[in-house]
């Protein structure tokens, strides 16, 4: 067993014990830029690097990513170095939004090892989103004011600079005006309707979608599709469901509930929309992972409250993020070996 993973597994444990820790929670803030910055092969990998070495910014003068990546290769800067320059900034914003959302950091990072960790080490470009479309989520959690939602959308396109994905985040302010009421009714009806409705996603998107996305909205669309099945998205459409069903539990038990319980409910129903797509392909259960994050920090702060019956919600999260591991990892076609273990034996630093 490598090494990595088995200080990794010492970290997990130790969050159990030391939830509170600042210390130990900025020891494995290092630990996770070390293992995801210095990343050497893996899944996915060498996509990721290739992608890198043809970025130009004479061809996509808007992207940051690509001028970034041009600027980082004048410089005779190895990919390894680009990735961990932007895994630190990235990882950096992440871990600002645990530690103001929560008395218990390291309770968030145990659930976020068991998933979507390898995920995110995995899909490099899909993470700097992530981290970025979670600080933008923390400013929609912080009130109503108008300029929180100017700051989630100038952040979301930000995101979208890295990972194609984060563009059907834009959808989430307009979606959290509704009332509950209206929001799950229409959640009810997108899950229960996906397979027909789903046909009409990929013509809409094939019109809506500008040029330099079109390769994307082909692969996501068409290609991808080709190996899905009913009974997969009937898996991925529970997957969902559970994540709301926990949210919506605790929000309906809570003795008071506030602005924070109502759009996390809200930004979980906003999920339930996704089911739509999750009958193409679950590669777009990635764009729920920003709000995963926020749902281990609302569950870990359960805590505070008196309730068993609420605390119990985390042993739930940590079942799911357990069962998420094993449908995405585990059981993937690739393995669990290049899925997993090339994470942990692939590192400019320990190997």
């Amino acid at each position: 067993m490598p090494i990595t993973l088995i200080l990794t597994i010492v970290f997990f444990l130790l969050s159990l014990f030391f939830k509170r820790s600042r210390i130990l929670f900025v020891v494995q803030i290092v630990w996770i830029i070390l293992l995801a910055g210095f990343n050497t092969n893996g899944a996915d990998f060498q996509n990721n690097y290739n992608t890198y070495v043809v970025a130009n910014n004479t061809d996509k003068w808007w992207n940051i990513y690509t001028w970034l990546a041009t600027l980082f290769k004048i410089n005779n800067i190895d990919y390894v170095y680009f990735n961990l320059f932007l895994v630190t900034l990235c990882t950096c914003l992440l871990s600002f939004v645990i530690i103001r959302l929560t008395n218990y950091p390291n309770l968030v990072l145990s659930m976020y090892y068991i998933y979507p960790f390898i995920d995110n080490i995995i899909q490099k470009r899909g993470y700097y989103a992530v981290c970025i479309l979670t600080l933008g989520l923390y400013f929609l959690l912080k009130n109503k004011k108008s300029s929180n939602v100017v700051l989630f959308m100038l952040l979301t396109l930000l995101a979208l600079q890295f990972h194609a994905s984060a563009i059907i985040m834009f959808t989430i302010p307009f979606f959290i005006m509704l009332p509950i009421k209206v929001e799950r009714n229409i959640v009810i009806l997108i899950i229960i309707f996906s397979n027909f409705l789903s046909g009409i996603v990929s013509k809409v998107a094939t019109i809506v979608l500008p040029d330099s996305m079109q390769e994307k909205n082909t692969l996501y669309f068409s290609v991808l599709s080709g190996s899905s099945s009913s009974f997969h998205t009937l898996v991925w459409t529970i997957w969902q469901i559970t994540f709301i069903a926990i949210i919506y539990y605790v929000y309906l038990k809570k003795d008071n509930v506030n602005y924070v319980d109502e759009i996390m409910l809200k930004l979980n129903l906003w999920g339930g929309l996704l089911v739509l797509l999750y009958t193409y392909d679950p590669v777009f259960t990635r764009v729920f992972r920003p709000i995963i994050i926020l749902d281990f920090i609302y569950v870990a702060n359960t805590l505070n409250l008196t309730s068993k019956k609420l605390r119990m919600m985390i042993v739930v999260m940590f079942v799911l993020c357990s069962a998420s591991f094993i449908f995405f990892d585990v059981m993937s076609n690739l393995g669990f070996d290049y899925i997993v273990l090339q994470i942990f034996e692939n590192n400019l630093l320990f190997n």
